[in-house]
């Protein structure tokens, strides 16, 4: 497992009781309190929503990390929050629009911010209910887009990963007809 250089770097001492730690295998330990840190990633949904033209929905990001990139609508998972809302609160904060969840495509592994926090992001595609979609939260723009015409600039590693997924599944189809 690798760790997390941010982590290594900038955790020296127990928060406990301010012990030098110590790097194991899999986590930092206070060899007095026994407190383990693990690396655990942190949990992200990252959702799409297609138009009636079948075209994907896309946010061009505000703030950092990857300012003016493209990604998917989503976000981190808060602490006591099931995904399920997590999807629900990150689309109504980045569209002002209410969704549903209609399916489930996978998870990859990635880094965030300048840190390279490890994270999961899950996949999600949504339905959108109702509302008119406005870029709100850490949206600059929000954008349709043919899955044969996406944007060049993605945020991040997972975004390509999904949208790859989405182009697979469409070419699969297409060969079917």
């Amino acid at each position: 497992m690798m760790f997390n250089q941010y982590l290594i770097k900038n955790y020296h001492f127990c928060p406990r009781c301010k012990e030098q730690l110590q790097k194991q295998d899999t986590h930092l330990l206070c060899p007095s309190c026994n407190l383990k840190i693990y690396n655990n990633p942190s949990l992200a949904v990252a959702l799409i929503a297609f138009n009636k033209k079948g075209e994907v929905l896309l946010n061009k990001r505000k703030i950092p990390p990857s300012p003016g990139s493209w990604d998917t609508v989503g976000g981190f998972v808060d602490v006591g929050e099931t995904v399920e809302q997590a999807i629900k609160r990150e689309f109504n904060e980045e569209t002002q629009a209410k969704c549903e969840i209609v399916r489930y495509w996978g998870s990859y592994p990635d880094i965030y911010g300048l840190e390279k926090s490890p994270t999961i992001n899950l996949f999600f595609e949504v339905k959108i209910l109702s509302g008119k979609l406005i870029a709100s939260d850490d949206a600059a723009e929000l954008c349709f887009f043919p899955l044969d015409q996406l944007p060049k600039k993605m945020a991040f590693a997972n975004t390509q990963v999904f949208l790859d997924l989405l182009i697979k599944q469409e070419k699969a189809k297409n060969d079917l007809h």
